[in-house]
């Protein structure tokens, strides 16, 4: 079996590697760099992968447009124009010239010697001259992470983001363990890009705070006036195949959209406005390939509001499903450059905790370190506090799963507050999400079907009794994103978080926690030991418990 090595080097880079039917390992660059959202070649995260897995038998490498090329050639190019977007650099005066040449270039197809020095760059950074390295178009590494970890026989098969390939998205027919490219959509008729534009607007950081833009979208109920407002900017038609158009002054729209409905009414339009498109546009894939169960992988499908509508409108016969590609970004590029048939996808594919190396680095930093149990674990939530918790191998994917996470009880506001203010140190208006078991999300949401929810990749909403019991976890819609565990774990990471989820149970009597990433807002996910214990003392937490087994504290408590 050849050992396939993904490498993705733009933004949110990573690595992973697959053998025949097995992922051996998945990770992303700003887990071992520490800077959210990293951009260029991984090579922390590359040297990991082959410490865990050995060398390579082949290489496979996302995207090869000019400005993708250029950036490898030149790094520095793609590093300072993503810390400008984040707003980790001061404005200058090139800013709009920048901007207009990334634009431009984005938009230029793979070029005649785009793919050749793509190679000659891999394998000069990989140290692995005379491996076999081949390029893929950045859609149809979308594409493959959706179909080929979809639990579908035949699927049609969508990616929707900003751009890559001169795309901003593509449309493909997965069948017996095989992928047919159908079409794709124009960089320059870019849904994702508008959203991005709308996040500028609001003065967020482009690529990493669009779901700021979504959380706030729920503070505003729009009249039935409002709601067509930004209809014209998107136009999808599926009179012959699929079209998508921008209008030429979508951007000129949102500025005077913002200007005169202010903020939250501005974040509802545009959420609305990409909600209509991007339902209308799977409506029109599933029309002209005759098959209704859609996976799905692209940025903008890390809008869980979307992912919500697409489950209960679209699926509602309960013929058809929908499957959303956990690392739905960018930083799902590597597993899907590695894929060439459908296979299983774990949630747990990093580096595994080490108890003992815990301890000693606790121990060197002066904190008191001692046994603790599940049961203690789940007193301290019962009682209000907030814990760290670090178990088993690292998340793949942008969501904390139970291995690299905070918890809280689900039912106290305050808790919540306190989370996003002081500890989390984020805005007050984003929500924080559940873990819940099987029994817990029949009694408090609303359209379950009974499905797990091992990724955290879509909304529900909560009936009456639920509100109450989930009251810190849901936004001002009633609304909440929730990690439903199974009855049968399938990892022993599930399994030791559940059985913890039941211990709560048992003292509050609500079978779930709050369950947010385990870092400070603006961090990438803690990964190592190391990475934990800093975080922790960051945080101001009342307790870190690494595996279930040992509790850290702080000298005074």
């Amino acid at each position: 079996m050849k050992k396939v090595f993904g490498i993705w080097d733009g933004h949110d880079s990573g690595v992973a590697v697959v053998e025949g039917e097995k992922i051996l390992y998945a990770s992303n660059e700003e887990r071992f760099s520490r800077q959210k959202l990293e951009v260029g070649f991984p090579y922390l995260s590359f040297e990991d992968a082959l410490a865990c897995c050995g060398e390579p038998d082949e290489i496979v490498i996302s995207t090869t447009d000019p400005s993708k090329v250029l950036t490898r050639i030149f790094p520095c190019l793609g590093k300072n124009y993503y810390l400008f977007r984040r707003h980790r650099i001061a404005p200058s005066r090139f800013d709009s010239a920048k901007s207009w040449f990334k634009s431009f270039a984005t938009q230029l197809p793979p070029m005649a010697g785009c793919a050749a020095l793509t190679r000659f760059i891999i394998r000069r950074r990989t140290g692995f001259e005379k491996i076999s390295v081949r390029t893929i178009d950045h859609h149809e590494a979308h594409l493959r992470s959706a179909f080929f970890t979809s639990p579908f026989s035949s699927a049609t098969v969508i990616s929707l983001d900003g751009i890559g390939d001169a795309c901003s998205g593509a449309v493909a027919v997965g069948t017996e363990g095989k992928m047919e490219l159908i079409t794709g959509i124009s960089g320059r008729d870019s849904i994702a890009l508008l959203y991005e534009e709308a996040t500028r607007l609001l003065n967020l950081r482009e690529l990493e705070d669009e779901g700021k833009v979504m959380a706030l979208a729920a503070h505003a109920d729009l009249g039935e006036d409002e709601r067509s407002v930004l209809d014209e900017v998107i136009e999808i038609s599926d009179l012959n195949g699929i079209s998508v158009k921008v209008n030429r002054n979508a951007y000129r729209r949102l500025k005077e959209c913002l200007w005169r409905r202010g903020p939250e009414r501005f974040a509802a339009m545009v959420q609305r406005m990409t909600e209509r498109a991007v339902i209308a546009l799977v409506k029109a894939a599933v029309k002209m390939t005759g098959i209704t169960n859609v996976a799905v992988a692209g940025g903008l499908f890390s809008n869980v509001r979307i992912n919500r509508l697409l489950r209960e409108k679209l699926f509602e016969d309960k013929l058809s499903d929908i499957w959303v590609f956990p690392n739905m970004g960018d930083g799902g590029l590597a597993l899907g450059a590695a894929l060439d048939e459908q296979i299983s996808i774990q949630p747990f594919l990093g580096a595994e905790i080490d108890c003992d190396r815990a301890v000693a680095i606790a121990r060197e930093r002066g904190l008191n370190v001692r046994n603790t149990s599940l049961e203690k674990a789940a007193e301290r939530i019962a009682k209000g506090e907030s814990i760290g918790w670090v178990n088993g191998r690292m998340e793949y994917g942008p969501r904390a799963l139970g291995a690299r996470s905070i918890l809280a009880r689900p039912d106290d506001r305050t808790i919540r507050d306190r989370l996003n203010l002081a500890q989390k140190k984020r805005v007050f208006f984003q929500p924080f999400c559940p873990t819940l078991t099987h029994l817990e999300a029949e009694r408090s949401l609303l359209n379950y079907d009974g499905r797990d929810e091992r990724w955290m990749t879509s909304l529900y909403g909560t009936n009456a009794g639920g509100s109450k019991r989930l009251e810190g976890v849901i936004g001002p819609d009633g609304s909440c994103r929730p990690q439903i565990l199974s009855k049968t774990p399938e990892t022993l990471e599930e399994k030791v978080f559940l059985e913890l989820v039941l211990e709560v149970e048992k003292k509050i009597g609500i079978g779930g926690v709050l369950n947010t990433s385990f870092n400070i807002h603006g961090d990438p996910i803690v990964r190592t030991e190391s990475d934990a214990i800093d975080a922790f003392l960051r945080s101001g937490l009342s307790s870190l418990v690494i595996g279930g087994k040992i509790e850290i504290i702080r000298n005074d408590d």
